[in-house]
Parts: structure tokens; C-alpha cells; sequence
């Protein structure tokens, strides 16, 4: 009987906990939002994201190399949960190897602006941690309750002619589904860093005939 008086408890718990909160909001680490507009076709690799999207039609094949930025927190204003300067950096460590895994894949990772070379620069802008301990306390209702998320911005231009080829504003919150990330405070955001570096890769190799 004791079991049956704590689930509603634990239920509350998990409905006020679950949702990360995030928004969609513009930081100012980009250049004309205006330009963006909200992309369905971009929700890739599991989980719905959502997304603002700029990018030009001939994009797919139309580098070989790629320039990539070190990766920044450039922080929304009035953000709730703010890492310290050590998480920050291994998370963006976490998202400059998350880039150049996968983009390295399809594109040689160079220094030098040339031909048939692009440059990315991205930005984590807000970073909601889960409670690790709620969620091992979640396992009583099966799946985790408490989900962390990201907010991110990123553009890929030209390296030549700083014409844009590409821009994202994204916002990705977690899922009980993704059930290993639940269990480590950014773990969800982590997962939306790899989201977003596979997206930019997939949006700008070369279409298979």
C-alpha cells in the first residue's frame, strides 16, 4: 500500500521536472536572423528539435574542406542553470570533437581559406542540466523524470567571400528514451551537440546519385 501512496509523489515529481524549458531565442552570436526560417525537415537523429534554418539550395557537394572554428558559449541573457567556466570548457571540447568526428568524415579539416573551403563557427547559448539522482529515483516509474536540453547556434560560410551557406538556432531538449544521457548532467546536451555536428555534415556532402 505504501508503493501505491508514493506514485502519485513520484508522478508529480517527474511532471514538474521533466520538461528542460529551453526556448528558442536568438543570443546575438549570429548575423541576420531574419534570414532563418523554422525547419521540420531538420528534425534528425531521433528526437524533434526546434529549429530555425538558413541554407543556400546548391549547398550538398559544394566543399571539399572545411575550416572549423573553436566553438564558444556565448550565453542568452537571464539563463537559469550556468556551468562553471570548467564544465563550459569541457563541453565545448565535447562539441569542437563532436565536429570535427563527423564533419572530418566527409571534408578535409584545414587552417588555410581557399577554394571549395568552407568555415563553421558554433556556440552553445544555454545549457539546462538534468539531476542525475532523480533520475536513478525515476527508475521506480520505469524511466527517467528529469530531462537537461541545449540551446545552440551555428553558420557555415564561405571562407573566400564570407558568404553565408548555411545558419542554425536550434533547441534541443531530452528524452527518456535516450536513457544513458539521462544519467550524467549534460548528457542530453552532449547528445544534441552530435545531433547538430551529423546535421551540418548531412547538409553539406555530396548527394549520393
Amino acid at each position: 500500500m505504501k508503493a501505491f501512496r508514493t506514485l502519485p509523489i513520484l508522478l508529480l515529481v517527474a511532471s514538474l521536472a521533466s520538461c528542460a524549458n529551453l526556448e528558442l531565442r536568438h543570443s546575438g552570436f549570429l548575423d541576420h536572423y531574419e534570414q532563418l526560417e523554422p525547419a521540420p525537415e531538420a528534425q534528425v537523429w531521433g528526437v524533434p528539435d526546434e529549429v530555425e534554418l538558413y541554407r543556400v539550395d546548391d549547398l550538398p557537394g559544394k566543399y571539399d574542406k572545411i575550416i572549423l572554428e573553436p566553438s564558444v558559449y556565448h550565453e542568452l541573457p537571464d539563463v537559469d542553470d550556468r556551468p562553471t567556466k570548467h564544465k563550459a570548457r569541457k563541453l565545448l571540447d565535447y562539441y569542437d570533437k563532436s565536429l570535427r568526428k563527423y564533419l572530418g568524415e566527409d571534408f578535409e579539416i584545414v587552417d588555410t581559406p581557399g577554394p571549395r573551403t568552407a568555415r563553421l563557427r558554433a556556440a552553445m547559448t544555454e545549457l539546462d542540466g538534468q539531476a542525475p539522482w532523480l533520475n536513478w529515483l525515476g527508475l521506480l516509474l520505469i524511466v527517467p523524470i528529469d530531462m537537461g536540453g541545449i540551446t545552440g547556434e551555428l553558420e557555415v560560410v564561405d571562407s573566400v567571400t564570407g558568404e553565408r551557406q548555411l545558419a542554425m538556432v536550434a533547441v534541443r531538449e531530452g528524452t527518456p528514451f535516450l536513457l544513458l544521457e539521462s544519467f550524467s548532467k549534460y548528457g542530453h546536451a552532449k547528445h544534441g551537440m552530435t545531433k547538430w555536428a551529423r546535421f551540418v555534415r548531412d547538409a553539406m556532402k555530396k548527394k549520393e546519385e
